[in-house]
């Protein structure tokens, strides 16, 4: 009980965090859209460098990032604040270095790695901006290790509040001035650069407090790189290269294509967060504790920690999932009619994000518990199979092939974590009431799809509100009669009481 009071209250900050993100970038690209010369264009550029930066993160961090999560809080258990401390300054002086290398080889070699992209006009401007892409690189690859030491101690409200309220408020706030004055595409990349490079400087100082003052300058010791650590960060560096890899290998080949479809592919992209915001806000709290659950031998309480929030972020997301479904081709008409063109795209992308909420923590509890060699093999399997998808589908389907290559993956990739889970484990993400579970998504999607069909008549932004709060109250009303417990009753009241 104690463990679900504490990730519901520590996940409604990250929640309200995230869900702010998702809501800014609409908005945001929203006004960009409306803004900018070219926005097809600009977005597409743009998006095209973020996926390669994402790309580089997986190397630059060696695996240090995904294992603050892991060992930070079984140090802690340990009484180990050595560990701790020569950890959080290994990793910054790790990402640090390989990023400036990195830096230094695209600065060195840019006309040969830039050629390598077949694109026309925006061959030039990729030459033109690259100091402020490598800049954004760097600053990007740091800020990830930065956040990651910062949630694995615990602090969500200090990630949140800098890393979303203060980051997207300073992009905003430069990008907006930056148009306004004039400089198009290029007051574009300035703003989004500078922001990022402040952030990870604050970020920076919140880190370095977490060393005590004596140890600020000394150089860190290596005695935390053992068996199981060498073994943890090189497992999950090669499954960051593999997830990234075939997470962004969709954008790189529509790219090829064309820059303007990939600027209406990352218009749909815009949207898929929304149906896993509740899933990631868990899973940035649920992380650290099932290290402390696991290390501790407490499978049981694992057990209904992954139950209870699996029911829970599912039947949540529902009125999220309908609301998109309904109102695909209308959110993107906002953007203008060139964007239309991604509705089936975006169907496909939310179906394969809810079948991932329909999983839960699967990937979270394998990375926690240490069965990062099996998953490392299974899914070096999963991504050969999307990138053939990918290679296949693309450039005969374009945008909605990408779509289906990217959901074929994150299906696969829950299928075979969720089988390892239960082959070691024996966890189970519902109890007996699933059909019950099912019966009230089912329930709920029709009886909101009548009501949007037959009795919405004008698209406004009221009727956009009106059918979202249909959808959560018919969600609720249904999953309070079918799916609620004696347990969820307690968690509930304890919540609302306070007590």
């Amino acid at each position: 009980m104690k463990h679900i009071i504490n990730i519901i209250n520590q996940s409604f900050f990250s929640f309200s965090g995230r869900l702010f993100a998702i809501v800014f970038g609409v908005l945001y690209k929203f006004y960009l859209v409306d803004k900018l010369e070219d926005p097809t264009y600009a977005l597409g550029l743009l998006g095209l460098v973020i996926s390669f930066i994402s790309i580089t993160t997986s190397f630059t961090s060696l695996g240090f990032s995904k294992a603050a999560n892991r060992f930070i809080p079984l140090w802690k258990t340990q009484n180990n604040h050595s560990h701790t401390t020569d950890f959080i300054k290994t990793s910054i002086l790790v990402s640090l270095f390989t990023s400036l290398i990195l830096a230094f080889l695209l600065w060195v070699y840019q006309d040969y790695i830039i050629s390598a992209f077949s694109f026309d006009t925006q061959t030039s401007d990729l030459k033109r901006f690259l100091i402020w892409f490598l800049i954004l690189m760097v600053s990007r690859n740091l800020l990830d290790i930065f956040q990651s030491i910062i949630v694995a101690v615990k602090e969500v409200k200090t990630n949140v509040s800098f890393g979303v309220f203060f980051n997207l408020g300073l992009k905003f706030t430069l990008v907006l001035a930056l148009l306004y004055l004039g400089y198009d595409l290029k007051g574009y990349i300035f703003g989004e650069t500078i922001a990022i490079f402040i952030t990870s400087i604050i970020f920076l100082y919140l880190v370095v407090t977490k060393i005590p003052t004596k140890g600020i300058l000394s150089f860190p010791k290596t005695t935390f790189i053992n068996k199981e650590f060498r073994s943890y960060t090189l497992s999950m560096l090669l499954l960051a290269i593999l997830a990234i890899l075939s997470g962004n290998m969709d954008k790189i080949l529509l790219a090829k294509l064309s820059i303007n479809d990939l600027g209406v592919y990352t218009m749909t992209l815009l949207f898929t967060p929304f149906i896993g915001m509740i899933l990631y806000s868990v899973n940035s709290i649920f992380a650290p504790i099932i290290s402390e659950i696991f290390s501790n031998g407490e499978l049981k309480k694992l057990d209904e920690l992954y139950q209870f929030f699996t029911k829970w972020t599912l039947l949540l997301t529902t009125p999220l999932f309908i609301f998109l479904m309904s109102f695909r081709n209308e959110v993107l008409l906002f953007f203008g009619k060139d964007f239309v063109v991604g509705s089936s795209a975006l169907a496909v992308l939310i179906i394969g994000q809810m079948i991932s909420v329909g999983f839960g923590s699967v990937g979270i509890i394998l990375q926690m518990t240490g069965k990062h060699v099996k998953v490392l093999k299974i899914y070096f399997l999963q991504t050969l199979i999307v990138l053939v998808l990918m290679f296949v589908l693309i450039p005969k389907y374009g945008i909605i092939g990408a779509a289906i290559s990217s959901s074929m993956g994150v299906l696969l990739s829950n299928l075979f974590n969720y089988s390892i889970v239960y082959k070691a484990y024996k966890l189970v993400p519902y109890k007996k009431e699933t059909v019950r579970i099912f019966t009230t998504l089912i329930i709920s999607y029709l009886l909101s799809y009548f009501i949007y069909h037959f009795i919405t008549k004008e698209v406004t932004f009221l009727s956009f509100f009106l059918n979202f709060m249909i959808a959560v109250v018919v969600t609720l009303t249904f999953s309070r009669i079918l799916c609620f417990s004696p347990e969820d009753k307690s968690v509930f009241q304890r919540i609302f009481t306070k007590k």
